[in-house]
This record gives structure tokens, C-alpha cells and sequence, in this order.
């Protein structure tokens, strides 16, 4: 089935969110890593207070994500893609 331009428009800019989302994630990840191993190795931190330093962290995160009003929410962008992809159709 052939995709029109404005179908076209929409998944290039879903394909391009779940790209930059994936690619986020990854390097969090990778950077998470690094710094246990190497906290670790120091022998600065134990594994216990790293794993409630984290959960600190995603709280704080969590909570700001709630208050801040420029901060885009994932599941509304992909609601605009799918009700411009639907309009397309």
C-alpha cells in the first residue's frame, strides 16, 4: 500500500522520535555503567547506597517532569503522530 506525502511526513517523524529516544537511552545507559564500574573500582560507593542515589535521582526526575510545562510528554507526541497519521488516511 502506498503511503501520500502527509502519511509519509508522519512516520519520518516517528521513526526520527524513536530514533532520538533509542540513542538517549543507549548513551544513559552506557554513562550508568561507567560510573557504577568505576565507582565500584574505587571503591567510593557501595552498590546499596548507588542503588538509592538512583532511585533519588528518578524521583526527583519524576517529579520535576510533573511541574515543568515545557517539558514534552513522550505519550502526547506520539499521540499527535498517530491523530496526524489518522487525518492522513
Amino acid at each position: 500500500m502506498a503511503l501520500d506525502a502527509s502519511e509519509r511526513e508522519v512516520l519520518i517523524d516517528l521513526i526520527a522520535s524513536v530514533r532520538t529516544l533509542a540513542s538517549q537511552v543507549l548513551t544513559l545507559h552506557l554513562q550508568l555503567g561507567a560510573m557504577r564500574a568505576l565507582l565500584a573500582h574505587k571503591g567510593a560507593v557501595s552498590e546499596r547506597e548507588l542503588a538509592a542515589a538512583f532511585a533519588e535521582l528518578e524521583a526527583g526526575t519524576a517529579a520535576d517532569a510533573l511541574v515543568d510545562d515545557a517539558a514534552p510528554d513522550v505519550h502526547q507526541v506520539f499521540d499527535d503522530l498517530l491523530r496526524r497519521l489518522g487525518r492522513a488516511a
